[in-house]
């Protein structure tokens, strides 16, 4: 079974691009933290999950101050596989992708990371601070969990086709450079970039990075095959508002109707 594919597959039949929400483990509490993920399940198609992480390079201010609050609660890698352990006795149907950076499955072993994640059901993982070049090590244990590669506006193409080539899920594509945040505006790089991914493959492309509204989602259908947003979900939940979660959930996954 690939929930991954199956969620692409069920998104274009339903004629919309797949939404992709984003949340902290263990923000902004432990106990917080699981009603949040069930909330926000009834409204992705794909959860992101962000791990905590001591020097988390890739993010910007909003995630930087979700990661180090979780960790302050206690989260950990262990904690995620426990949290997902769990959630899988009730929710076998939508794929859960794992954020995280390489130190942490480094401490836990490569070969004991990827059995552990296919024993309780993740479906992917991204991996920022790991270079395609480096990766070598960790295919041949990822046993059916996919690793999602992020390709960014500075890519050149030749690095592209690379990604490309090795992605079996989606590329993640960065629409700006630099961290993690909400942005006005979409770049024209991050749209080239798009173009640039569906001239050489059929791969889903996902745009990230800077996301934040119903308009900016509604500019993507038919350009992208999804979006994901993070850091403005992130800073709403920090409210412990759950109708105001609701709500913003509600209009970004309208916005990825085709009209």
């Amino acid at each position: 079974m690939n929930r991954i594919a199956d969620a692409f597959t069920k998104a274009k039949s339903d004629n919309r691009i797949c939404f992709i929400p984003f949340c902290e483990f263990g923000y902004p509490s432990l106990e917080e933290f699981s009603k949040i993920i069930d909330i926000i399940c009834k409204y992705g198609d794909i959860v992101e999950v962000g791990i905590p992480f001591s020097d988390p390079i890739a993010d910007g201010p909003i995630i930087q101050k979700a990661s180090n609050i979780a960790l302050k609660n206690g989260a950990n890698l262990s904690k995620a596989f426990e949290w997902l352990y769990n959630f899988r006795k009730y929710n076998t149907s939508i794929p859960v992708v794992f954020m995280l950076y390489y130190n942490l499955i480094h401490y836990v072993g490569v070969r004991e990371f990827f059995k552990i994640a296919k024993d309780i059901d993740l479906d992917g993982v991204i991996i920022p601070d790991l270079p395609i070049e480096e990766s070598d090590n960790v295919y041949p244990y990822k046993d059916g969990v996919s690793v999602i590669w992020l390709a960014s506006v500075t890519t050149s193409d030749k690095r592209l086709e690379k990604i490309v080539e090795k992605s079996d899920s989606f590329v993640y594509c960065v629409s700006v450079k630099g961290v993690t945040g909400p942005r006005e505006e979409i770049s024209k790089d991050g749209l080239d970039l798009i173009r640039r991914i569906k001239r050489i493959s059929n791969i889903p492309t996902v745009l990230g990075f800077g996301l934040k509204s119903k308009d900016q989602i509604r500019s993507l259908v038919g350009i992208a095959d999804g979006v994901i947003v993070g850091s403005e979900i992130v800073r709403i939940v920090e409210d412990l508002d759950d109708s105001k979660l609701v709500r913003f959930l509600e209009e970004l996954k309208s916005a990825t109707s085709m009209l």
